[in-house]
């Protein structure tokens, strides 16, 4: 997990943008001081959004903010608990082939997040906690002197990722299909109830361990899609000049990626951004709005 610095060094956030974040990251630092303020225990707390909203790097700036303030912070992306793609075609041979595509239900080690959450949400490590780290870009796990390091106990832990606050739904919601991607390549619903599963039995129970949430709520479901599609150009760009092979699942990734993931992007729409703590709102050209506390307990 690249820090703020590293981030606009390496060029992958621009000037401007990371002026807005910065800018932003002011009052949400100063909101969730108040916080933890009254708390004698780690505050940890959730960074939900959608993909393409920014919200692990958002949480790079966030923690220099709330570092500044004296307030020892980590951060934790579920985006780095990402199972490889070997992993991930084993699982789409054995339950369905669209689990081969990244970043979606039941594509993270769920078993290890939560336990190096728990880990440092108890703050009683005598030995250096190691944090794993991904690089979506090959699609692999970094190698173990590449993780992030962790000394001493946190006072607030952010954790971050767009699946965070995703809900299982009802059976008989699954049995019509939502888009093309769900009636020509899941006619008869395995992986949409896979998926379902998964969000009931690893993520929602993880839920548990949050005290506060952050929602980066966009305009609608379309508005996302159109971000994820405009992402395309950029991560073909970053792969050429790395030397990755494109023509793998995440070279793929863009085309279809919208609508593998629509009934879950518009099923926490419908719910999230009205229960969380804080709101952030984004517009149309991803820059945000307002952010307003909506919960005071």
């Amino acid at each position: 997990m690249l820090s703020s610095q590293q981030l606009i060094s390496a060029g992958k956030v621009l000037p401007d943008l990371a002026w807005r974040l910065s800018f932003w990251a002011v009052p949400v630092a100063d909101a969730l001081m108040e916080d933890a303020a009254s708390r004698q225990d780690t505050l940890v707390v959730a960074l939900a959004g959608t993909p393409s909203s920014s919200t692990a790097v958002f949480a790079a700036f966030l923690v220099d903010a709330l570092s500044e303030l004296g307030l020892p912070t980590v951060h934790l992306g579920l985006a780095d608990f990402e199972l490889s793609r070997h992993a991930r075609q084993r699982l789409s041979a054995s339950v369905h082939p669209l689990f081969e595509y990244p970043s979606q239900p039941g594509t993270h080690d769920t078993q290890e997040f939560v336990r190096l959450l728990k880990i440092l949400k108890a703050g009683k490590f005598s030995k250096t906690v190691h944090l794993p780290s991904f690089d979506p870009i090959f699609d692999v796990r970094l190698p173990f002197a590449k993780w992030t390091t962790v000394k001493d106990p946190p006072k607030i832990i952010l954790v971050s990722g767009w699946l965070l606050g995703c809900v299982a739904e009802e059976r008989t919601a699954l049995e019509k299909p939502i888009n093309a991607l769900e009636a020509e390549q899941d006619s008869e619903g395995v992986w949409r109830s896979a998926v379902n599963n998964f969000i009931r039995r690893d993520y929602q129970p993880m839920y548990e361990l949050f005290d506060k949430w952050v929602y980066f709520k966009p305009p609608s479901y379309e508005t996302v899609a159109g971000w994820i599609k405009g992402n395309k150009a950029e991560w073909l760009r970053e792969a050429k000049e790395k030397g990755a092979p494109v023509q793998s699942a995440f070279g793929r990734w863009s085309d279809d990626y919208p609508f593998l993931v629509e009934r879950t992007l518009r099923n926490t729409l419908r719910g999230l951004p009205a229960q969380c703590d804080y709101l952030m709102t984004w517009d149309e050209s991803r820059r945000i709005s307002s952010f307003n506390r909506q919960r005071s307990t």
